[in-house]
């Protein structure tokens, strides 16, 4: 196993205010990860990271440590390349930002977290596999999915969302179609996202139905701000007619990304 690992201590040495570790992983270490996450509980560490590197699904992590999913002492979570347990009850109760990388999510563990992270405001997912992003915590204001990964080909990523008022959708996502109910508490929504699979000429306008689509599902935001991945799809749906929102922003025309082509593009 190789890799990092920091700490912050506290004044008082029997409390650390943040533990990181970043590493390569595989089986052969799952009791040091163990022993890391009991440390993590019990030295009262309030930021917590524990991210995994070069892990196959058959290396990825299970958490099973009952007192990590009760620890109050957690303010800032940040997972990757884990499994969570969603049988366990969840006591986050000061948790003020989530992010999960890299893993599967069972359709009843988010709503398991949000209901056990009542202070929550912003929870992030990075390259997760989801079908269902089911959110109706109020405490729960900003959702930021940067990619998303898929088991199969043709997946439905449903987003269920009343509360949130900032919504951040970027990078590949490896779906078919993408769905938005309930999310007219958006005030400003970020969408800088492609579809791999959709590149190929004939599911191209599937790509334009889809983003067509979120932008009428979020018509009561304030702000649309569309970023350089999405320009491809703009500029086919302008060549067919198409007339942005009043709502949208951001798009620059003269962009060199503004072609009927997917360039790979960075933030």
């Amino acid at each position: 196993m190789t890799g990092k690992v920091i700490q912050e201590k506290h004044s008082d040495d029997s409390c650390h205010s943040k533990f990181e570790v970043d590493c390569n992983y595989d089986a052969r270490f799952a009791s040091d990860v163990k022993s890391w996450i009991q440390f993590a509980v019990t030295k009262c560490v309030k930021d917590f990271k524990l991210y995994f590197r070069n892990s196959g699904d058959e290396d990825s992590y299970s958490i099973k440590n009952q007192s990590f999913y009760k620890c109050s002492h957690f303010t800032t979570l940040d997972i990757g390349y884990c499994l969570f347990q969603p049988k366990y009850v969840l006591a986050w109760k000061n948790l003020m930002k989530l992010t999960i990388s890299d893993s599967i999510l069972e359709d009843d563990l988010i709503p398991n977290i949000v209901s056990g992270s009542p202070l929550l405001p912003t929870f992030v997912l990075r390259d997760c596999c989801a079908y269902v992003i089911r959110i109706l915590s109020p405490s729960v204001k900003r959702l930021e999915i940067h990619g998303h990964e898929a088991d199969h080909l043709e997946t439905l990523l449903e987003i269920v969302a009343p509360y949130i008022t900032d919504l951040y959708i970027s990078e590949s996502l490896w779906i078919e179609n993408i769905s938005l109910n309930n999310v007219s508490s958006v005030v400003k929504a970020y969408l800088n996202f492609k579809f791999p699979q959709l590149c190929y000429k004939v599911k191209k306008p599937y790509a334009e139905l889809i983003l067509g689509e979120m932008i009428v599902d979020l018509q009561d935001a304030k702000e649309i701000e569309i970023g350089v991945r999405c320009y491809p799809i703009l500029c086919r749906m302008a060549a067919k007619g198409y007339t942005l929102a009043p709502n949208v922003v951001g798009v620059d025309t003269s962009s060199m990304y503004y072609v009927d082509s997917d360039v790979d593009v960075s933030d």
